[in-house]
């Protein structure tokens, strides 16, 4: 069974698309993030919040920080696990 060339430059194609897509959708984020983060800071000077609370923001801080890395390590294994799938052998 032949390799459907058009099927796998669409989805370099989609691929491509989607890292653009994520990262323009981090860039927009991170103002926002920055935001949360100033309002967390004055909070945790005032005093108003828990140390449990401050950890599990900044927890979340790092998640968000790092959101990016997990998104490729995904898609390379996608990326691996679909080549596996859809392997071809030479059978002449």
């Amino acid at each position: 069974m032949p390799m459907n060339e058009d099927g796998v430059a669409w989805s370099f194609v989609m691929i491509t698309l989607a890292l653009i897509i994520l990262a323009g959708l981090w860039i927009v984020l991170t103002p926002f993030a920055g935001y949360f983060v100033d309002a967390m800071n004055d909070r945790i000077e005032d005093g108003s919040i828990s140390t449990q609370t401050a950890e599990a923001f900044e927890f979340n801080v790092t998640i968000f920080t790092f959101w990016p890395a997990f998104a490729l390590g995904g898609w390379f294994l996608f990326s691996i696990i679909r080549a596996l799938y859809e392997r071809r052998f030479d059978t002449s």
